[in-house]
């Protein structure tokens, strides 16, 4: 996560991402590390609907990398 804000480890804040048009993902997060503009998050609090679109969004995700095109081996040296 980037934000335009320092955020302290422990602290929990509301989270709110449209991840497809229309499609928005709430949650409740927890700042796990926390260093100048970056941070890692926990997902603490989720109910059935924003877990089944987040998912549904990692799936779409991870099936993107997988297909993509691979570059070639580089040759020895």
């Amino acid at each position: 996560m980037v934000s335009n804000r320092q955020l302290d480890v422990g602290q929990i804040l509301d989270f709110r991402c449209e991840l497809y048009p229309g499609e928005v993902l709430d949650c409740m997060i927890e700042v796990m590390h926390s260093q100048n503009d970056t941070a890692g998050m926990m997902i603490t609090e989720i109910d059935d609907k924003a877990t089944w679109l987040l998912r549904a969004y990692l799936e779409e995700q991870s099936a993107r990398v997988e297909n993509s095109p691979k570059a070639p081996p580089s040759e020895p040296q």
